[in-house]
């Protein structure tokens, strides 16, 4: 599976501005690195001022191409501006991997929703690989691999299992998943509505109308066709935003699936996560991989760390990067912050969060059991919990890279079809020529 795809990830990023570190007389005196990125998040801030307070010949700047957002910034203008900054941080990646960039890039923090394999496949990142001890970490970096290099690194990470119950994987999972469907009352996927069905149907079989390699698509396909003739049929629904909202949906989704089938991606992003999906789906339900590889799960990276490949400074860049997987980092953040909302990439992280899970039955953290839910509570992680969490951790990796354009493109021209608009044909026939298009100019 080369991409993984949901239409309903908020990939929901801080917008706040990022100056150079006070004490312009010291600063003259250093060399600059220039870090890229769309949003510099709080923490990427902390990151560069310690980096900049303790560092006496270098100093970053980082170069935020959204910038700062106006509080009263309307929708449009922010996706203006978002797009905006999307094409100007692609073109100067691409100018700096092929040395025409008047300010050569030093770092690049990489959100999910730029396509990281397409500028490693070009060669413009360099090679991380030779920097770093692997078997210090967990094999979660092969996610994104290219050819056995290593053209990234990120810190943290979370990943996407499938809980399900009652649901056999000895036969072919689509037919079983319609037919269960089909008869049943309830969204055995756990979507809020026919939009969020889609997306999550797309997540597990999109791979079967594309063709990633060569950028080609196909929706005149008899699974294609199935969905959306089950899904025509189904409430629109619709997903909730407001906390009384998420609870009526909830308490309604729980009852609908008590001892029936069901097979609802999850997201898992710590220990606490295990615990609070065993809370809530009982203790019947099991974790399986994605279609097509029981043994697979996707992980979803909020940003990747690169260094460009003609970069002056990447000695001194990855000094940067390595300071946020480094056992005093990591190992900190594991113990100050239990039920830290992302899994640490340092084995030795990892299992003092499974110790500490255990040890301190006052713990008390929040944990959110999907993308954009509110959260939920879970204070005791029981016995059992540490050896389901190892075994998801144990799985092989794939990249997720949500893609909200393409699911936009599919979830438009569908809505026409609910609504009796346009015939299945003809919506086929624009999303064949959309989606194509859209292929082309971004894969």
């Amino acid at each position: 599976m080369k991409n993984v795809f949901i239409g309903i990830l908020l990939c929901t990023v801080l917008l706040v501005s990022c100056g150079n570190p006070e004490g312009n007389d010291e600063r003259d005196s250093r060399k600059e690195l220039i870090l890229a990125t769309i949003g510099s998040t709080q923490t990427l801030q902390r990151q560069v001022f310690d980096f900049n307070q303790s560092n006496t010949d270098y100093y970053i700047t980082i170069n935020d191409y959204f910038g700062s957002r106006d509080a009263n910034m309307s929708h449009t203008d922010y996706e203006g501006r978002m797009d905006d900054a999307r094409l100007r941080l692609d073109a100067d990646i691409v100018a700096s991997g092929m040395k025409k960039g008047k300010t050569p890039l030093d770092i690049i923090v990489l959100p999910s929703y730029l396509d990281y394999f397409r500028y490693a496949k070009k060669g413009y990142f360099e090679d991380l690989s030779k920097y770093l001890n692997e078997d210090n970490y967990i094999s979660v970096f092969d996610a994104i691999k290219l050819d056995g290099e290593l053209y990234g690194i990120f810190p943290y990470f979370s990943i996407i299992a499938i809980l399900m119950r009652d649901i056999p994987r000895d036969s072919d999972l689509f037919d079983t998943l319609i037919s269960l469907q089909e008869k049943a009352n309830y969204s055995i996927l756990g979507g809020a509505g026919r939009s969020e069905d889609l997306g999550f149907w797309m997540l597990f079989f999109l791979d079967e109308f594309i063709d990633w390699e060569n950028r080609e698509c196909e929706f005149k396909n008899p699974r294609f066709i199935t969905i959306a003739n089950m899904l025509k049929i189904r409430p629109a629904g619709s997903i909730p935003d407001l906390w009384n909202e998420f609870v009526e949906k909830h308490e309604s989704m729980m009852e609908a699936i008590k001892d029936n089938p069901f097979f609802i991606p999850v997201l898992i992003d710590s220990i606490y996560a295990v615990q609070g999906n065993k809370n809530i789906y009982g203790r019947d339900a099991v974790y399986t991989g994605f279609p097509g590889n029981e043994n697979m799960l996707p992980v979803l990276i909020d940003e990747i760390y690169a260094i460009p490949r003609n970069s002056k400074n990447k000695k001194i860049a990855w000094e940067f990067i390595s300071g946020l997987i480094d056992e005093e980092y990591q190992m900190k953040n594991a113990q100050e912050y239990p039920g830290f909302p992302e899994i640490p990439v340092l084995l030795e992280a990892i299992e003092l969060t499974i110790s500490n899970s255990q040890n301190d039955e006052n713990t008390f953290v929040e944990w959110s059991h999907w993308i954009g839910d509110p959260q939920f509570n879970v204070s005791f992680v029981e016995p059992d919990i540490p050896e389901i969490f190892r075994s998801l951790l144990e799985k092989e990796w794939l990249i997720y890279q949500g893609d909200e354009m393409m699911f936009q493109i599919i979830s438009e021209e569908m809505e026409f079809y609910f609504n009796d608009a346009k015939t299945l044909d003809q919506v086929i026939e624009i999303l064949n020529n959309r989606v194509g298009l859209y292929l082309k100019e971004n894969m």
